[in-house]
């Protein structure tokens, strides 16, 4: 009970900040629609996918490792080496960037790298950092860095709205917003470079599933689930592209109050349980709560998903709405296995996740493009969310397997 009730606890706190910092990113998703046009929104689609794809492996899991160690100083040292691979894959992306650049094989839009490799230096940074926090509990500033992140970076995409009409500024206010959650950060990060390791011998042996498979599941996972804007602008106009990407953000924003905010004390508890019947308590207890708070995005999205755009955003984002409702049921089953599928790094189950993203890769991209090649948006949207729906369930019904087998963790 006691790790039930620190679930809830630490959960709630998070939430709460999390909260906080999505109603001020809905206040302003509110005014961007009014400041640009659908097609404005697909080159902002194709480097957010493009930065997260690059996310999930910038630190090469041991964000997610560091969370591990019963000793703190070991901890620590895990952290450095997140960040040192953090800014290798940020120079590796520059390097791209420059030559590209000079060789004019990028036309459109060929700053846009640049941007990424900055992106990925400071999410490199802010993911570990985050994990760091999370296991020493510090909530506050946690929630602090969102809310200013969260402000920041819709200040600055507004800003054509004031000053440069024809300028479209998404992606510096997403860099902009990074820039503030390393200000907020900095106590952290100067405390754990500033503490010397004073044990010699840390070795990250003991957490080479992590870089080994866990690097791979993750970039073919989120390749899988972002490759659908790249696919989209391929198969169709940036009209629908931008359509697609306005949507994700909008929605994915909310949904993401209760994965990152459940996900990361579930973590963090599940990883201190001391016996397999604790872990399956804590685990079903976890997986009851989402359920129920998974029904109301489901409901909504399928019953009013249109209207609801099309009276927040205007007549031309109802189709927007229209991709939210075919959606709907793969954001509910994300929002229950995102936070639970946490117990695979926990079991050190990362070569199975590897080949369960493999086989998700496949089915997703093949069957979105040949339904695409048709040129049907409807069906290809439908498809995707069908498939990835499919594969969510399997997920659960695996990670549930976890919590019921083995006496130890």
């Amino acid at each position: 009970m006691l790790s039930i009730h620190s679930l809830v606890k630490n959960a709630a706190w998070i939430f709460s900040g999390l909260l906080f910092a999505q109603i001020i990113n809905f206040l302003f998703a509110l005014v961007l629609p009014r400041i640009y046009a659908p097609e404005d929104f697909a080159l902002f689609g194709l480097f957010l996918s493009s930065v997260m794809i690059l996310f999930e492996i910038v630190n090469f899991r041991l964000d997610h490792a560091l969370m591990l160690p019963n000793i703190e100083e070991e901890s620590i040292y895990i952290y450095r080496k997140a960040i040192f691979y953090g800014f290798i894959l940020a120079f590796i992306v520059l390097l791209i960037g420059i030559v590209t650049f000079f060789n004019s094989w990028l036309t459109e839009g060929n700053y846009i790298i640049f941007w990424i490799a900055l992106s990925i230096f400071l999410q490199g940074i802010i993911q570990p950092t985050f994990s760091f926090c999370n296991r020493i509990q510090s909530y506050t500033i946690m929630n602090i860095a969102r809310i200013g992140q969260a402000i920041g970076m819709g200040l600055v995409s507004c800003i054509p709205y004031f000053i440069y009409e024809s300028k479209v500024w998404l992606i510096e206010g997403f860099v902009f917003g990074q820039f503030i959650v390393i200000i907020v950060l900095y106590p952290v990060i100067f405390r754990n470079f500033k503490l010397p390791i004073l044990k010699k011998n840390y070795s990250l042996a003991s957490y080479s599933s992590f870089p080994k498979y866990g690097v791979w599941s993750s970039l073919l996972n989120t390749i899988s689930r972002n490759s659908v804007v790249y696919l989209l602008n391929f198969f169709f106009v940036p009209y629908y592209v931008g359509l697609y990407t306005f949507n994700n953000k909008l929605i994915q924003a909310p949904l993401s109050l209760v994965t990152s905010s459940i996900g990361q004390v579930f973590f963090r508890d599940a990883s201190q349980t001391k016996t397999q019947l604790e872990l399956k308590s804590l685990s079903d207890f976890t997986q009851k709560i989402l359920t129920i708070i998974a029904i109301a995005p489901i409901c909504i999205l399928w019953i009013w998903g249109p209207d609801i755009f099309e009276i927040l955003f205007g007549k031309e984002w109802r189709e927007a709405g229209e991709i939210a409702r075919y959606l709907s049921l793969w954001y509910g089953t994300s929002l229950i296995v995102t936070p639970l599928s946490m117990l695979i790094d926990i079991k050190a189950k990362l070569k199975w996740e590897l080949s369960y993203n493999i086989l998700f890769f496949i089915f997703r991209v093949s069957s979105l493009c040949i339904v695409a090649y048709f040129g049907n948006f409807k069906w290809t949207i439908i498809i995707f969310g069908l498939v990835s729906v499919f594969f969510n369930l399997y997920l659960l019904i695996f990670v549930r397997r976890l919590t019921h087998h083995e006496n130890k963790i």
